[in-house]
């Protein structure tokens, strides 16, 4: 029993020497409007990309203006105090040498209230150029 316990305590140490992660952190920034009025046929599916050069330990590892893997979730405003609401999820970027950075975040915006409660809530709107900061998982 000592043995297996060993063996399993050496081979979590040697993959966590050869599994490396850094955190980076990014600023991504939307290239197309995004409003929950909007159908889902209507949006792009390109919705953010890297606004800046992420560099790590001097080397180049996402160039400016990269495509960022997203997905989308809206919900339309309706009667009865409901306002829309729009949520996007980040998933990863492709670096230049291969690998990926994994994001595990998301950017919410909400619509705001009307003044009378039967009427319709406002929608959610982000507007071309909003700068959305994340933390990314990269494992060399």
């Amino acid at each position: 029993m000592k043995k297996l316990f060993f063996i399993i305590l050496v081979c979590w140490n040697v993959s966590c020497i050869f599994a490396q992660s850094t955190a980076l952190h990014i600023t991504l920034r939307t290239i197309a409007p995004i409003s929950s009025q909007s159908e889902d046929s209507e949006l792009s599916s390109l919705n953010c990309v890297v606004a800046y050069n992420v560099y790590l330990n001097g080397d180049l590892l996402v160039s400016e203006n990269t495509p960022v893997d997203t997905r989308l979730e809206v919900h339309k405003a309706r009667s009865r105090n409901r306002v829309g609401s729009i949520t996007i999820f980040f998933i990863g970027v492709n670096t230049i040498k291969g690998g990926r950075i994994f994001f595990n975040e998301s950017y919410t915006k909400g619509g705001r209230l009307r003044k009378f409660r039967w009427l319709h809530g406002k929608d959610a709107y982000i507007p071309v150029g909003t700068m959305i900061n994340v933390t990314g998982i990269y494992e060399h």
